[in-house]
């Protein structure tokens, strides 16, 4: 499953998603079904804070939205509000300007409680690298690399 299907577009304020966009338009069950299987994420929040399921029901289009209702696979170990404020806070410590001076869409963890494994990465322009993170057992596993770092970079 590539990550790449929950990017918005760069650039993007509105942080709208390809499975966002299928909400909008009420795309076929099988179009959506495929961003899903592809690793599309149902918890992705916009900047505005909805989800695809909420555009879904905003628009009219009730064919889609039980196939978009999260499914809760894991638990996360904390709020998630708490733990996206400390994880955020590390990556703004780990990267200085180089975060800065791009706006970025700040990395959700919700996603993480979609699967049993899942493995975000995000990349930090200017950082040559950026984060991966996953639940492991009762925490927030993050390792920040980059391609100038000597070693395995930071965990």
């Amino acid at each position: 499953m590539s990550a790449r299907v929950s990017l918005s577009r760069p650039g993007s304020r509105s942080g709208f998603a390809p499975l966002h966009q299928a909400a909008w338009h009420g795309a076929d069950f099988a179009v959506v079904s495929r961003l899903l299987a592809h690793g599309a994420w149902r918890t992705q929040r916009m900047r505005d804070g909805r989800r695809a399921v909420d555009i879904a029901r905003e628009q009219g289009h009730a064919h889609l939205l039980e196939l978009l209702e999260p499914v809760e696979a894991r638990p996360l170990p904390a709020p998630a509000n708490r733990l996206e404020d400390h994880f955020h806070a590390l990556r703004r410590e780990r990267t200085g300007r180089c975060f800065e001076e791009i706006e970025h869409l700040l990395p959700p963890v919700a996603p993480l409680t979609e699967g049993p494994a899942v493995r975000i990465f995000f990349r930090v322009v200017g950082m040559l690298g950026g984060f991966t993170y996953r639940l492991e057992q009762d925490h927030l596993h993050v390792h920040g690399h980059s391609r100038m770092d000597a070693d395995d970079g930071d965990h």
